[in-house]
């Protein structure tokens, strides 16, 4: 967390550490990454079995979506349910294909935390 303070400044690590705090109450999966970044991942184990939300320690959040698959190699039909989720509250994903992952702008996407923690709980 302290590398990602030094490179986000202290005002928007705050609103960053209280989604991590509001995401270690209320999602059963947090998880920290192994690479050279600090990144934190966000998911709830009865929709995937993996993350859906990473923060990396620049303030990037990723939406984690193509990898969340059915036995056949399928999106999961509940990703599809989850962009719609996040189109609602202005995220753009666009087109019918499903991407590995989708990346958004601190600045883009820290206005929205309250929305996305309220997306959160109502998933759960």
């Amino acid at each position: 967390m302290q590398e990602l303070e030094k490179e986000v400044g202290t005002k928007k690590y705050n609103i960053i550490k209280d989604f991590y705090d509001f995401s270690k109450k209320t999602c059963d999966l947090l998880t920290w990454g192994s690479g050279k970044r600090g990144a934190f991942s966000v998911g709830i184990s009865s929709l995937f079995p993996k993350s859906f939300i990473t923060v990396k320690s620049n303030g990037t959040l990723v939406l984690n979506l193509g990898w969340h698959k059915t036995n056949t190699g399928e999106v999961e039909p509940k990703v599809y349910e989850l962009v719609n989720s996040f189109k609602n509250i202005g995220f753009d994903i666009e087109g019918e294909d499903i991407k590995q992952h989708y990346f958004y702008d601190i600045d883009f996407w820290l206005p929205k935390t309250e929305e996305i923690k309220k997306l959160l709980k109502n998933l759960i």
